[in-house]
């Protein structure tokens, strides 16, 4: 990470990474998981649609990296955080793979 970006970081937060993120997203903005639309959510539920793709507390460098973060519905963060593989499998219509190649990928450059 350049020293420029260090210094934002500084003073840049979730939050205000989330809406920048949100902001660069190709409208409509849609789930590339479940297929959902995403502009309709609103208010403290917005924050469910962004996804750390590797878990912030066990790469906390990442936390604010725009590459471990995506934007998905909030239903596909849940089942992603908290769901087991049984219960994921059942939505058989989601593309989970484009959140499992993008965790290895992240695996992969930054270590298991």
């Amino acid at each position: 990470m350049s020293k420029k970006r260090q210094e934002e970081l500084k003073s840049y937060s979730q939050i205000d990474l989330f809406n920048e993120m949100w902001d660069e997203m190709q409208k409509p903005r849609i789930c590339p998981v479940s297929g959902k639309k995403l502009d309709y959510i609103t208010g403290d539920f917005w924050y469910s649609c962004f996804a750390h793709v590797l878990p912030k507390g066990k790469y906390p460098k990442l936390k604010l990296s725009k590459e471990n973060i995506m934007i998905v519905h909030p239903d596909v963060h849940t089942l992603y955080d908290k769901g087991t593989q049984e219960q994921r499998d059942k939505f058989k219509n989601w593309r989970w793979d484009v959140l499992y190649l993008k965790r290895e990928e992240l695996l992969n450059k930054y270590g298991r």
